[in-house]
């Protein structure tokens, strides 16, 4: 085989950038290289981190965009209602803003899991049922504007049952196990697009 094809090959990559919350903020090494030992060609950038909202997601998009990404994983929507205390419809303007900059680069959105805090189930269910809205709306955008959609939320709905072992301790954030069917879900879809 030609050399020069061998390095041209060796050389096709594809690029999966991360932008979100601490959901894909806490992703490890370990995390990526099981991710990357499934899709090879894939390099991976985390540019997630704990706190931030979907405005904060416009502000960093150029960053992301400058790493030339074939894939930018969103992960929103906990921050936005959380802390902001944002309306849907603020969340889903920030949200169509981050995905219409992302210069025609393949967008996958992954609807998280319900929180699930065992020492406040009534505020828990609320807070999911306002959750669900929100990612009922992203499921919308993705009819209508070409995005990818990992539905953990609706995979994850009946988890309040006191047997939970896909949460941490705080409740929102996952465990290793918790990440495991998202991987997967991540892993198949990229294969797909």
């Amino acid at each position: 085989m030609d050399l020069n094809l061998v390095m041209l090959k060796n050389n096709m990559t594809k690029k999966l950038v991360f932008l979100g919350d601490s959901m894909l903020g806490r992703i490890d090494q370990e995390q990526i290289d099981y991710i990357r030992s499934k899709i090879p060609d894939l390099t991976i950038y985390n540019k997630a981190e704990g706190g931030i909202s979907t405005k904060q997601g416009i502000e960093k998009i150029n960053e992301v965009l400058e790493l030339r990404p074939d894939y930018i994983l969103l992960s929103f929507g906990i921050n936005d209602l959380w802390n902001e205390k944002m309306p849907k419809d603020e969340f889903i303007t920030n949200l169509k803003s981050i995905i219409n900059s992302s210069d025609g680069t393949k967008v996958i959105f992954w609807c998280v899991p319900p929180v699930n805090d065992l020492k406040d189930l009534d505020g828990t269910k609320q807070f999911n049922e306002q959750l669900g809205i929100l990612f009922d709306e992203v499921k919308k955008l993705s009819a209508n504007d070409g995005i990818e959609i990992i539905d953990s939320f609706s995979e994850y709905k009946d988890i309040q049952d006191g047997d939970d072992t896909i949460h941490q301790e705080d409740g929102v954030h996952l465990t290793k196990e918790g990440y495991q069917p998202f991987f997967e879900a991540l892993i198949k879809k990229i294969s797909l697009i």
